[in-house]
């Protein structure tokens, strides 16, 4: 197995330049039917959708949480090393946006590993082992300060395993409807992928776990603190989360086939994927 390539050299970024401004190609994030904008007071928020779209989105708010109901979170670009898997969910999104039920996307959560396409980000910080409420990288801040005030139902994370080409496999914090997972496994094996079995990573001690016909269903009290879906419950922005594993070697083409499966076959799904 090829070592993980690591970050540059830590350096502290000026005070007045935000990390994702500096770095993010993308947008800050998308939350479909709300126009793209800087975060905004909840009040705001709430007047917006309430003139806007008040029979698509059924909104709570209480003065202090925008509660959304069946509202999805997606991430990607945790890892700069995987980063094209952003490329097949931007383009999924641009045309089916309006199949799914409303979300926000975050394609970058690490705009400077995303930019030097390397694990660890311009702290020489990984991530997703640095979710903690006592972290001080101007990064993972960021993001929290993007996901304040916000709950959802649901988060889908996407990442890449740089060792599988043809096997794809999923961490999920609840079981998942039986039916709908066979149905994804059979669409699977129509782009000529399976799900993997095997261990996931034996070189990293916080994963080093044996995935069983590519799924490792793990309740979040056997998580690993610093991970992000732990924190994403701890801090109750979610209930269900995935994790989805794309085939780092499998050429562009086949990642964006099979992102367009993963959306029309298990989240366009949500809530009835899980049991």
């Amino acid at each position: 197995m090829n070592p993980r390539p690591r970050g540059p050299e830590p350096r502290v970024l000026p005070s007045e330049l935000h990390p994702v401004d500096k770095f993010s190609g993308e947008p800050h994030y998308h939350l479909n039917y709300i126009p793209i904008i800087s975060l905004i007071d909840h009040q705001q928020l709430n007047t917006i959708i309430s003139h806007k779209n008040k029979n698509i989105i059924n909104t709570v708010y209480n003065g202090k949480h925008m509660i959304y109901k069946k509202h999805i979170l997606l991430v990607a670009g945790i890892h700069g090393d995987e980063y094209e898997v952003i490329a097949s969910i931007t383009k999924y999104l641009k045309v089916y946006t309006e199949k799914l039920t409303p979300f926000l996307y975050i394609p970058q959560v690490s705009p400077s590993a995303v930019k030097y396409k390397t694990r660890n980000n311009i702290n020489n910080i990984d991530l997703n082992r640095s979710f903690l409420n006592n972290t001080k990288d101007s990064e993972i801040l960021a993001f929290r300060k993007r996901l304040k005030g916000f709950s959802f139902s649901a988060a889908f994370s996407f990442h890449e395993d740089s060792d599988r080409k043809n096997e794809f496999y999923m961490y999920c914090s609840h079981e998942l409807n039986k039916k709908i997972f066979s149905h994804f496994e059979t669409k699977l094996h129509s782009i000529n992928m399976n799900f993997y079995n095997g261990i996931d990573d034996p070189t990293d001690p916080v994963l080093n776990n044996y995935i069983n016909n590519g799924l490792l269903v793990s309740p979040v009290k056997k998580e690993k603190k610093g991970t992000l879906w732990p924190w994403l419950f701890e801090n109750d922005h979610i209930e269900h989360f995935i994790d989805f594993e794309i085939p780092g070697k499998a050429p562009q083409h086949k990642k964006d086939k099979l992102v367009r499966i993963i959306f029309d076959c298990i989240i366009s799904y949500y809530p009835s994927l899980f049991l």
